[in-house]
C-alpha cells in the first residue's frame, strides 16, 4: 500500500509540473479578444468617443474622450500583458470592469 501511495505521489508531482498549461491556454485565448477590442477603439477613436458621450443611444459617460482613451489603452496594454504573462492579476481587474 505504501508503494502504491508513493507511486501516486510521484505521478501527482509530474502533473503538478504541467499546471501552468491551464492559465497559459486561457491567456492565449483572451489575448486576441482583448487586442481586437482595443484596436477597434483605437482605429475608430472618434466613433468611440461619440458612443461614450451620447446619452440617447450611447453610454452617456462624462468626459468621453478621456474615457475612450483610457479604455482603449487599457485593452491594448492589457492584451499585451496577458500575452506576455506580465502582471496578469493586476491588469485583469480593469479588464474585467470593462466588460
Amino acid at each position: 500500500m505504501v508503494n502504491f501511495l508513493n507511486k501516486l505521489h510521484d505521478y501527482l508531482d509530474l502533473v503538478r509540473a504541467l499546471e501552468f498549461l491551464g492559465p497559459l491556454a486561457l491567456r492565449l485565448y483572451l489575448f486576441p479578444i482583448m487586442w481586437m477590442a482595443g484596436m477597434h477603439k483605437v482605429t475608430s477613436f472618434e466613433d468611440t468617443v461619440v458612443w461614450f458621450g451620447n446619452a440617447e443611444w450611447g453610454l452617456g459617460l462624462p468626459l468621453p474622450a478621456l474615457m475612450a482613451g483610457l479604455v482603449a489603452g487599457t485593452e491594448v496594454l492589457g492584451a499585451v500583458f496577458l500575452l506576455l504573462g506580465f502582471a496578469v492579476r493586476w491588469i485583469s481587474i480593469p479588464l474585467l470592469s470593462l466588460w
